[in-house]
């Protein structure tokens, strides 16, 4: 006999004390309008954390304020395409599932509300856009026009 949620008179009578879920939902994404599965730490093997480790530390390149102010415009293009390409191996680790021409798409400030919201899992924490996304108003509040939203299912 299988113990569906067909509750029974007996059940009604009864308080639930306390209801858990052993299988927790996915993270996920969701852009124009679809879903995609973020990866998390958990999910995450080894060799792709390593990869997406590794691709992280060219976004922490700081020699572009130094290319900008010395007028090296190609040095600071150099930089900037390095960094971009970074956000895509990343972004491609951690939405497996995410479409090439949709990655394609996405800006730089996409990408890394797309990073955000994977740092934010790992942490636990809810992802913050910056003020400076196409994701917020000037002042930081939510635009209503928002084309990426990242969200945690509850497990329960």
């Amino acid at each position: 006999m299988s113990r569906g949620r067909r509750t029974t008179r007996k059940a009604q009578q009864r308080t639930r004390l306390l209801d858990l879920a052993t299988v927790a939902a996915p993270p996920f994404i969701t852009i124009d309008g679809e879903d995609y599965d973020l990866v998390t730490r958990n999910t995450a093997d080894l060799l792709t954390q390593h990869r997406a480790a590794a691709a992280a530390e060219t976004l922490g390149e700081s020699d572009i304020a130094a290319a900008v102010d010395a007028k090296d415009w190609a040095k600071a293009q150099a930089i900037m395409q390095r960094i971009s390409d970074a956000q895509d191996e990343i972004v491609s680790l951690v939405v497996p599932t995410l479409p090439a021409d949709v990655l394609a798409r996405l800006s730089m400030t996409d990408k890394s509300a797309i990073v955000s919201a994977f740092t934010a899992t790992a942490s636990s924490q809810t992802p913050t856009p910056s003020p400076s996304s196409r994701l917020t108003g000037g002042n930081g509040s939510p635009d209503s026009n928002d084309s990426i939203k990242s969200e945690t299912p509850s497990s329960g």
